[in-house]
C-alpha cells in the first residue's frame, strides 16, 4: 500500500499538462512510429528506452521526474492471429501509448465485414475486417478491456493513444472506435494500414478521431495499404499522411497532408512491399534513422519468407461473431489530443482470459480489479 500510495504521489506532483499544441503532427506520428516498428519481436524492451532517454525528456520537457519509458502491460499473442502488443508511459509525448504488432499472413485471415455491434456503439449499419475486429475482442477480453492502463490514466495526465503498423493498425483502428466512443483513447496513429472499415464505421472514426488526433500513414509507394480493394464494404479513413524520400535534414524524410480526403492518390500507397518496411525507421528497431537508404533488403527477403510460410499454415475459414449488445449513444463531444479537456474514464470490465499471454509491470489484482503498484521498465 506504501509503494502505491508513493506511486501515485509522484504521478500527481509530476504529470504536467504539456501544451503539444504547437509541436507538428510529424512529431507525434514520427514517435508513434518508432513504438509500432519496435514491437516486432518484443525490441522496444530493449531498444526504446535507448531512444525515449532522461535526457531527451528533460530538453522537452525540463523538471517532469516520471521515468521516461515505463513498459505497464503486455498482452498476446492472440490465439487466430497472432497479434501481440504493449502498453507504455512515455513522458516526452505526454501519452499513454496502446500499440499493436503488425503479423504475417494477415491476408489469409478473414476478411468479410463483421458488423460493430459487439462494441456495442450506436451504429447498425457499421462494419470492419472481421480478423481486425475478432483480434481487438480477444485483446480486450485478455486484458480486462485494458485495466491497467485506464487505472494509469485515471491519474497521470497523459492522452491515451493508439498506434500500431500493417495489420496492427487495423486493429488499432478497431480498439480506437471502441476506447474513444467510451470517450477514454483521444488518439490514434497508424502506419502502412489497409482498409479496415465500410463508410458506416470509417464515418464514425473520424467523427471520433478528427485533426491532430489521427494520423493514418502511407510511406513512400507502400503497397499493403491497397491490398484490400475500394469497395462498398471497405474504404480508408480521414487523417492521410504521407512520408517520403530522404532530404528532410532533420527528420530524414519529407511529406505532406491527405487529411481531408480518403481517396487522395498520395495516401493511398502504391506498388512497393519492400516501402512497408521503412516508417521512418526498420521493424525491430526504436528511434532515428535518418536516411531511408539505411533499410535494410533483408527485412524485404524474410517478410516474403515468413508470409510464404504463413500461407501454407493459416486457416482460411470464416470466423463467426455471433455477438450482440446493446448500443450505447454517441458521445456529444470529442477530445482534442493536444488539448484533452475531459479526462478518461475510470476502471475496467471484463475478466481476464486464458488464451494468449498478459503480462502486468508492477500491477496488482485483487479480486479481479487491477491496482497500480510500482510501476518500473522490466526486462522480460
Amino acid at each position: 500500500m506504501l509503494a502505491l500510495l508513493s506511486f501515485l504521489l509522484l504521478f500527481l506532483t509530476t504529470a504536467l499538462a504539456q501544451d503539444v499544441s504547437e509541436e507538428s503532427p510529424y512529431w507525434h506520428d514520427r514517435y508513434h512510429a518508432f513504438l509500432s516498428m519496435a514491437a516486432y519481436d518484443y525490441s522496444y524492451l530493449e531498444t526504446c528506452p535507448l531512444f525515449f532517454t532522461e535526457e531527451a525528456k528533460q530538453k522537452n520537457f525540463p523538471g517532469n521526474i516520471e521515468p521516461p519509458f515505463t513498459v505497464i502491460i503486455q498482452f498476446g499473442p492472440t490465439l487466430k492471429q497472432g497479434v501481440s502488443g504493449y502498453a507504455v508511459v512515455v513522458p516526452e509525448m505526454n501519452k499513454t501509448v496502446v500499440v499493436f504488432s503488425g503479423v504475417y499472413g494477415w491476408e489469409n485471415f478473414d476478411a468479410n465485414p463483421a458488423s460493430l455491434a459487439p462494441l456495442n456503439v450506436d451504429c447498425d449499419e457499421c462494419t470492419a475486417h472481421a480478423a481486425a475486429l475478432e483480434a481487438w475482442l480477444e485483446i480486450k477480453e485478455l486484458t480486462a478491456d485494458m485495466a491497467a492502463v485506464q487505472t494509469v490514466e485515471s491519474y497521470n495526465g497523459h492522452i491515451w493513444s493508439l498506434t500500431g503498423h500493417g495489420f496492427g493498425a487495423m486493429v488499432a483502428q478497431v480498439a480506437a472506435i471502441d476506447l474513444g466512443y467510451r470517450n477514454l483513447a483521444h488518439a490514434i496513429h497508424t502506419f502502412g494500414s489497409p482498409r479496415v472499415f465500410n463508410p458506416a464505421g470509417a464515418a464514425l472514426f473520424n467523427k471520433l478521431f478528427s485533426g491532430t488526433s489521427n494520423t493514418r500513414t502511407v510511406a513512400n509507394n507502400d503497397a499493403i495499404p491497397q491490398v484490400i480493394p475500394e469497395s462498398e464494404d471497405y474504404v480508408h479513413v480521414l487523417g492521410g499522411f504521407h512520408v517520403f524520400g530522404s532530404g528532410n535534414a532533420t527528420y530524414g524524410q519529407n511529406y505532406e497532408y491527405c487529411s481531408y480526403s480518403a481517396s487522395d492518390p498520395n495516401c493511398l500507397g502504391g506498388n512497393s512491399r519492400a516501402d512497408h518496411w521503412f516508417y521512418y525507421t526498420t521493424p525491430g528497431t526504436c528511434g532515428n534513422q535518418y536516411n531511408a537508404t539505411t533499410y535494410n533488403p533483408a527485412w524485404n527477403e524474410a517478410y516474403e519468407q515468413a508470409q510464404a510460410a504463413s500461407y501454407a499454415t493459416v486457416s482460411t475459414t470464416p470466423i463467426s461473431l455471433n455477438m450482440t449488445a446493446t448500443p450505447g449513444p454517441l458521445p456529444t463531444s470529442t477530445v482534442s489530443e493536444t488539448n484533452p479537456t475531459a479526462a478518461p474514464e475510470k476502471g475496467g470490465a471484463g475478466q481476464d482470459s486464458s488464451a494468449g499471454t498478459l503480462k502486468v509491470e508492477g500491477v496488482m489484482r485483487w479480486g479481479g480489479l487491477a491496482a497500480m503498484g510500482v510501476v518500473g521498465l522490466a526486462l522480460l
